[in-house]
């Protein structure tokens, strides 16, 4: 016998005002777990009470609620940082290798060029620029999404490994300078252009994995949708 709404509100607030959960995702899932458990223990013919009191002890009380909230969520970092780190691997292996291959020969051709010192003055910095900027595009994007209040592609979970990642560009992209600034030995790409190398490699690498994670996670959220509504 399906619940009716009255109901469904009191185990939504069961869930969120009694057992203090805050995952809406695990929230809506658990609704709907309770809401066939109630049912099966309603058609033995106990009350509604009596049916949620049950479920709430099958599910091992508050106790059990919050360790599967907690659990909930380290999968679902884990989930977006290991699809992150699946899309940086392909690229060390083929058919992606060759795009690898082709970045580390133009970056080690400009390197050894007549362009060189231009290109350790300035792209180094303009590529970590870049991807900043594409990071701050897509705060603004999803930002405005949650403003209109329309579905957005990043949540807390996929956000966190990237700006794990963006954070580790800024970072990197900083320090040197900072400590050759201070013992004053010059400017770090003209003493450093291995490194200055690596950095833009890295970063183009890095902006490409990013590329593929959006696309698969825009995908991912496609088949959600037409799973629903199916």
């Amino acid at each position: 016998m399906p619940l009716n709404p009255t109901q469904i509100a009191l185990i939504d607030k069961h869930l969120r005002s009694d057992n203090w959960l805050l995952n809406r995702v695990l929230i809506a899932e658990l609704t709907d777990h309770y809401q066939e458990a109630i049912a099966m223990y309603m058609a033995e013919s106990k009350t509604f009470d009596e049916a949620l009191r049950a479920v709430h002890t099958d599910f091992g009380g508050r106790k059990g609620l919050l360790a599967m909230e907690e659990n909930f969520e380290l999968a679902r970092h884990k989930d977006a940082r290991r699809l992150l780190s699946d899309k940086l691997k392909s690229y060390l292996r083929w058919p992606r290798l060759l795009f690898t291959l082709v970045v580390i020969s133009s970056v080690a051709y400009l390197a050894c060029s007549p362009v060189a010192t231009y290109f350790f003055d300035y792209v180094p910095f303009y590529a970590r620029a870049a991807a900043v900027g594409h990071f701050a595009i897509l705060l603004l994007v999803q930002g405005y999404k949650l403003i209109r209040k329309r579905p957005t592609l990043l949540n807390r979970y996929n956000f966190f490994a990237l700006y794990s990642g963006y954070g580790i560009i800024i970072y990197a992209g900083m320090w040197p300078h900072l400590i050759f600034d201070r013992f004053e030995t010059g400017n770090f790409a003209n003493h450093h252009p291995i490194l200055s190398s690596l950095t833009v490699i890295a970063v183009i690498l890095y902006e490409a994995a990013v590329i593929d994670y959006l696309d698969a996670l825009a995908q991912r959220t496609a088949r959600l949708k037409t799973a629903s509504r199916a």
